[in-house]
């Protein structure tokens, strides 16, 4: 019985292990309100946004070295208000410019508001690591409370 025990307990620790894993990278929303309706603000993700992990983003670059921040701007393009939600990557030790740094805009996009996240996923809602942790540590508890107390 000891070894369906330690099973069953390293088992739960294996899953528990590959949730927190997963769920530290970041997820941000991605989208930009002149091509998706539902990225304006407030933001209605029944349009059809996307909640994109920044770590799969930064594989395509050898430039990107820092962890992702979720980002949230709003540009005025020729005139008009343009929300654009997306992953991005400080420099690494702050040094230099941020995300919200207006010098990398061409001069018809003028920014209005920038903020960035890091503390949950998209910013504005979304799973977090703790959500995850509780909703695999429970039922893992459970199952080892019936064969250790």
């Amino acid at each position: 019985m000891a070894k369906v025990e330690s099973l069953l307990f390293f088992g739960a620790l294996t899953i528990l292990l590959i949730a927190v894993q997963g769920s530290l990278a970041i997820r941000c929303w991605t989208c930009s309100s002149d091509r998706v309706p539902g990225c304006t603000d407030p933001m209605n993700v029944t349009y059809g946004v996307d909640l994109t992990n920044c770590d799969n983003e930064r594989q395509h670059s050898p430039y990107l070295q820092s962890i992702a921040v979720c980002k949230k701007a709003k540009q005025r393009v020729n005139g008009n208000l343009v929300t654009v939600r997306s992953c991005a990557w400080p420099p690494p030790d702050n040094r230099g410019e941020g995300p919200c740094s207006e010098s990398s805009n061409p001069s018809y996009i003028k920014m209005e508001f920038c903020e960035t996240c890091s503390d949950k996923d998209g910013c504005n809602g979304g799973n977090t690591v703790t959500s995850t942790l509780i909703g695999l540590g429970v039922p893992a508890l459970l199952v080892m409370s019936k064969y250790y107390f």
